[in-house]
């Protein structure tokens, strides 16, 4: 792979290749650990998923939590969070986690957009199948109470490139970011700001984001 990395990105700049046949050429990068290895090559660093994953867990979640809580938009996040943490309080550190990474869409929603873009946890009447079916851009899929999933992984383009099993919310976060890096992805038009909040928060990119009011306003405002 490393020896590969040249070619590989050159052909994926210049061509629109189908994340299968992409994967089929090189099965490595449907493992975490190969998607890790592949972003830390694109931006020249040791390990930007861990680095993603513990910038977010040490620095951001707090924050994040703090400045939903008041909001409608957080109203039914932040009581199961609280009943969980009452019937868990073992697992504090990862209920807490996994809302922050769902609040996190909704606070940085667009006009039109949608938080499913970045993140959809299904419910039981709803057909998991269906739903990778349907996935375009890669986004995290779940399946029961958001923190205690039954199913966690990364789909795109109608199949599951990530199965994540246990992994924590956050690296599951970095996971997407890098996904989009490594298969050379735009954001969704619609979801862009979440995304664009991770570069700068977690990766110290501020090319776009620094031309963002919303998600500056929002970087700022968790500051305070």
């Amino acid at each position: 792979m490393e020896l590969t990395h040249s070619h590989r990105r050159q052909w994926f700049l210049k061509e629109t290749v189908p994340i299968s046949s992409f994967i089929e050429e090189y099965p490595a990068l449907k493992t975490p650990f190969g998607i890790k290895a592949e972003f830390a090559r694109i931006l020249g660093r040791k390990n930007p998923v861990r680095e993603m994953t513990e910038t977010f867990q040490q620095v951001w979640v707090e924050k994040i939590l703090a400045f939903a809580e008041p909001q409608q938009i957080a109203k039914d996040v932040v009581p199961a969070m609280k009943d969980a943490l009452t019937e868990n309080p073992s697992k504090k550190k990862g209920i807490e986690e996994a809302a922050a990474v769902l609040l996190l869409p909704r606070l940085l929603r667009e006009k039109g957009g949608s938080t499913e873009d970045f993140i959809k946890i299904c419910t039981e009447e709803e057909s998991l199948d269906n739903v990778i079916k349907q996935t375009k851009f890669p986004r995290i899929i779940g399946s029961g109470e958001f923190w205690d999933l039954d199913m966690l992984s990364i789909a795109v383009e109608g199949e599951v490139v990530l199965d994540l099993g246990s992994t924590s919310m956050a690296a599951t976060l970095s996971l997407l970011v890098a996904c989009y890096y490594v298969f050379n992805i735009m954001y969704p038009t619609k979801c862009s700001n979440a995304f664009f909040f991770c570069e700068a928060a977690l990766l110290d990119i501020h090319q776009t984001a620094k031309k963002r009011v919303a998600v500056n306003k929002f970087i700022s405002a968790l500051k305070m």
